[in-house]
């Protein structure tokens, strides 16, 4: 039975903006691109418990909003659909619409999915206890990935973490360590294959590569058809 909740999660500028994108092109499916509030509450809780309970609460509401015919504030492009870029040629965060969005006439069949790195991987543990709730991972080989790091203005690119990895333990030692950018990298990288091999029989681990060969992967993930054609945009910037 399809669980009402798909939690898209992975390392960053694997593909999951594009993953992201594609599942919000399906069939009664929404897909919120990375809310921010999120790292508010990674700042705000007092525990991952909280933070979990949070997330839970928020899902449950928006999804009973958009059953009954409402909106849910979400990032979008200027044509209301998830970006697949976030990212201007220099390397910096393009500005996007915080637009109203909505799926009228889903109603049960309504399939509510979020797309967020770091603070939904902090509290995988956690995630992977719900029965309301599927996980999807995205990974892509470390090369490219790190070499985007290195090249977009986030916090990694400097060996910094966002608050998103607040409760995340393992990942605030290695910060805490003494190491340069690239060690930093290097491990932080490391520690997300390692968390999502421990969970693997309670996750769905996607590679990038086999999204961009075969994008019906995530249609078979979700059990939906796309709305229209699924196209693959010319202007990823996964890396």
């Amino acid at each position: 039975m399809q669980k009402p909740y798909l939690l898209i999660t992975g390392i960053p500028r694997s593909g999951t903006t594009l993953a992201a994108s594609l599942v919000d092109g399906l069939e009664n499916t929404l897909c919120l691109n990375e809310p921010p509030r999120y790292y508010e509450w990674a700042i705000q809780c007092q525990n991952r418990t909280e933070f979990v309970a949070n997330l839970i609460a928020d899902l449950e509401k928006m999804r009973t909003s958009l059953q009954t015919g409402g909106t849910v504030l979400d990032y979008r492009e200027r044509n209301g659909t998830v970006p697949t870029n976030y990212f201007d040629d220099r390397g910096k965060r393009r500005k996007l619409d915080y637009v109203p969005v909505s799926r009228p006439g889903s109603g049960a069949k309504l399939l509510l999915a979020v797309k967020h790195n770091e603070p939904l991987t902090a509290v995988l543990p956690e995630l992977c206890e719900l029965d309301s709730v599927q996980v999807a991972a995205i990974i892509r080989h470390p090369i490219p990935t790190i070499l985007s790091w290195q090249s977009r203005d986030i916090p990694l690119s400097k060996g910094n973490l966002s608050p998103g990895y607040r409760f995340w333990d393992e990942a605030t030692a290695i910060r805490r360590g003494a190491g340069s950018a690239v060690y930093i990298q290097a491990k932080i990288f490391e520690l997300y294959c390692s968390r999502y091999w421990e969970y693997r029989d309670r996750i769905e681990i996607i590679k990038y590569e086999e999204i961009v060969s075969s994008p019906g992967v995530l249609e078979r993930l979700t059990g939906r058809k796309p709305i229209g054609e699924s196209a693959l945009y010319p202007d990823l910037d996964v890396w």
